[in-house]
């Protein structure tokens, strides 16, 4: 089929980049067909489709032979929920790797910690890992990847943990981490917006592309 357009090659054309939540061929095809500009496997359609819940049950291996497929179906970029990483910095990066290798174009890496809960299935219960930990985890997979145009996504989950009641301290608990993620190097990040209001907040701190789901 040729090489497929990146995610990044699609950014500074002045609107936004519509993203479809996939989870096999034929939907891949579906939101190439209609018109998106590039499609996101994401654990919670994985999950659904599989009869599990989102909670971490559906490992790597199943993320990869789901991208391969899409890829070899496609023509467009291919966005991958990347969890945490699946484990320690190394493990992050054997994992970037092997999606790398079947064509995807980038991947967002999250700091909800353990155990995993899916933040868009109440209750909205979630711990945060330490930032420290989440920026290691990009800072090495910015180190190891092969193609420039791959981009790693940060994606700060303070708007969905339980670990701060005020605005406030969210407010300063998201920029702390969204500046750790930048600063370690990762191409974008992912700000939870459950309000337009919080969405403009976001994009006047923080330079650079953000991408979010409409929640």
């Amino acid at each position: 089929m040729g090489e497929a357009p990146s995610l990044r090659s699609l950014l500074g054309r002045g609107r936004p980049i519509w993203i479809m939540g996939v989870h096999d061929v034929l939907s891949a095809k579906i939101a190439e067909r209609a018109g998106f500009d590039a499609v996101g496997i994401q654990s919670l359609q994985m999950s659904f489709i599989n009869g599990v819940p989102d909670i971490g049950v559906i490992g790597p291996e199943e993320l990869v032979r789901c991208c391969r497929a899409v890829r070899r179906s496609i023509h467009l970029p291919i966005l991958v929920d990347f969890e945490q990483g699946f484990g320690e910095p190394y493990v992050s990066v054997y994992w970037m790797k092997e999606l790398e290798a079947v064509g995807v174009s980038a991947v967002h890496v999250d700091d909800y910690g353990l155990p995993y809960k899916c933040p868009f299935i109440p209750p909205h219960v979630l711990g945060l890992e330490d930032l420290e930990l989440t920026a290691a985890k990009i800072r090495a997979m910015v180190g190891e990847r092969t193609n420039k145009e791959f981009m790693i996504i940060g994606r700060p989950g303070t708007y969905v943990a339980s670990k701060h009641t005020g605005e406030e301290d969210r407010r300063a608990d998201w920029l702390k981490r969204a500046k750790a993620y930048q600063e370690a190097g990762a191409d974008a990040l992912f700000p939870i917006c459950w309000k337009v209001e919080q969405a403009k907040w976001f994009r006047s701190q923080v330079s650079g592309p953000l991408i979010t789901i409409r929640t």
